[in-house]
């Protein structure tokens, strides 16, 4: 299986005195590790950007596993599945690279619409054809 990675660093305002990284964090590295995907993968990701076409997160789960402390280096592992005309998932696991081990397992599924119709649309075709290698 491809995996796309992506790396963060824990600061002291991203943890709790437990040691669980803030729900608000990971949703962000969510984000960043998305954004950071296409950008490496998708060559025509800024006409994507200008198009009436919009991606859109219709659902989300984050799962807390385990813990981190300050200055961890977390390796989000990207992949995909569920594939289907108008949407996909993105499943990414945070791994904590001091000690290896899985502390947070997070999903995302997004949606195509094209704003100017109001409609669902296609995924993208040069989207499609990275996102199916990461399956």
């Amino acid at each position: 299986m491809k995996t796309f990675n992506t790396e963060f660093y824990v600061y002291f305002e991203d943890i709790s005195p437990s040691e669980k990284i803030h729900l608000e964090k990971i949703a962000e590295w969510m984000s960043m590790s998305r954004e950071q995907y296409f950008k490496a993968t998708c060559p025509e990701h800024l006409k994507f950007v200008e198009s009436p076409v919009k991606m859109f997160t219709t659902n989300m789960t984050i799962l807390i596993t385990g813990s981190s402390r300050w200055a961890d280096k977390i390796k989000a592992i990207l992949t995909t599945s569920n594939i289907k005309k108008i949407s996909f998932e993105m499943h990414i696991n945070f791994r904590n690279e001091r000690n290896n081990e899985i502390i947070a397992k997070t999903m995302q599924k997004v949606v195509f619409i094209n704003s100017e119709t109001k409609k669902f649309a296609d995924i993208p075709y040069d989207m499609k054809e990275v996102i199916i290698n990461y399956v």
